[in-house]
């Protein structure tokens, strides 16, 4: 099979392209280096939301930040339940009932006795919607 493959490929027919010297003025650059900087932190933070998103509200400048910019396109209450929920990792057992029940009723609306009867996972439900749409939503 190697026999039968040509070793050279004919050349004849290709021309040799002058390509004209384009010159960009700095402006241009700096909205392509923009534009450029915008759409590569738009991609990480959507595929990879959950640790920017930590590392975003664990810086405190950063978080300030993000806290204005929910503060004028979206609603900081949602924000406000995530920090929360996050928090309930760290906590004891019987500890994270009480607070789990405080957050519920405090950012969910939830009645007392409502906020009783939801479960730990209905609370990380929630929590991961809301961090989807802080995500998605509200890409800055």
């Amino acid at each position: 099979l190697r026999e039968l493959l040509p070793r050279r490929l004919p050349m004849g027919h290709v021309k040799a392209r002058v390509v004209p010297v384009v010159t960009v003025s700095e402006r241009d650059k700096v909205q392509q280096h923009v534009y450029a900087e915008s759409l590569f932190t738009r991609m990480r933070w959507v595929l990879d939301s959950d640790p920017v998103l930590e590392q975003l509200m664990d810086d405190e400048s950063s978080s300030h930040a993000f806290r204005g910019f929910i503060q004028v396109h979206g609603d900081v209450s949602e924000l406000d339940f995530w920090l929360e929920a996050r928090k309930l990792s760290h906590l004891s057992a019987g500890s994270r009932e009480a607070r789990m029940r405080a957050i519920c009723e405090k950012y969910l609306g939830v009645k007392p006795e409502q906020a009783k009867a939801m479960t730990t996972a209905e609370i990380d439900e929630r929590t991961a919607d809301i961090r989807a749409t802080l995500v998605t939503e509200l890409i800055p």
